[in-house]
């Protein structure tokens, strides 16, 4: 008997974006907008399964993450340590060994140190060097960008045409800190596509699909109804509906 594995769209979506925003949470220190990186930290905990109460809870405070009053480095010493010391008293509650206890506070700890760039990693390797250049380091990618515009969006172009995985960060990449930063970027990005309406809806797709960055702090808030009902005319329907956008 043949089973047909289904691939849940809002799971996908998710797994990307814990990726991508804790590789920019890593990577972002150097810029000087501490709103970006507020909201990589907002998407990366809405990308976990997590109540209402603690994704309120948890915030960035000058580069340190808090979890309620308390940074979270002394938090999660404090959680582990209490175990540790009381293993005793709550050994039929936990279902890992002392050791392992150890093991995961250094993990929660080392994680926290990613989030707050106090240990430098670099991105999952791709092929396209240019691109893992572009995605470790925003500076070069944002001098790359203002000194030629068509210069990327013809990398972004055959990276696209190849189906590169490396598309999916780019183009967030793109979203985050040029069209975030400057939406009147879009009118570029447009013109440069106007005769490639094919690789440009996948482009448009790739975008919405993978993040709800762009629809949440970008698309809902474009003034130009030209730029906006060209966006929706490419989109799948199946991305309409998720969004629930209509013209």
């Amino acid at each position: 008997m043949n089973t047909i594995t289904t691939i849940d769209p809002q799971k996908t979506m998710n797994n990307f974006m814990k990726n991508y925003f804790f590789f920019q949470l890593n990577a972002c220190e150097k810029l000087e907008s501490k709103k970006i990186k507020t909201l990589f930290f907002k998407l990366f905990l809405y990308s976990h399964p997590m109540n209402s109460k603690d994704y309120k809870t948890f915030k960035i405070n000058k580069g340190k993450i808090k979890y309620k009053d308390i940074f979270i480095r002394k938090y999660i010493e404090n959680y582990y340590d209490f175990y540790y010391k009381n293993y005793k008293s709550y050994s039929n509650k936990i279902n890992i060994s002392k050791e392992q206890l150890l093991t995961a506070k250094k993990i929660s700890l080392m994680i926290a140190d990613i989030i707050e760039s106090k240990i430098k990693i670099n991105t999952i390797d791709f092929k396209n060097k240019k691109i893992q250049l572009y995605l470790n380091d925003v500076g070069v990618f944002l001098k790359d960008y203002y000194n030629d515009k068509e210069k990327i969006f013809k990398l972004m172009e055959d990276i696209a045409k190849e189906n590169d995985q490396a598309i999916h960060f780019f183009l967030q990449n793109y979203i985050c800190y040029i069209v975030f930063f400057s939406p009147k970027e879009l009118k570029e990005f447009f013109s440069y596509f106007k005769t490639k309406e094919l690789i440009l809806t996948k482009i448009l797709n790739s975008i919405f699909e993978n993040s709800i960055f762009f629809y949440t702090y970008i698309f809902r808030k474009i003034k130009s109804k030209k730029i906006k009902n060209k966006i929706i005319k490419l989109l799948d329907n199946d991305i309409k509906i998720k969004y629930d956008i209509h013209h």
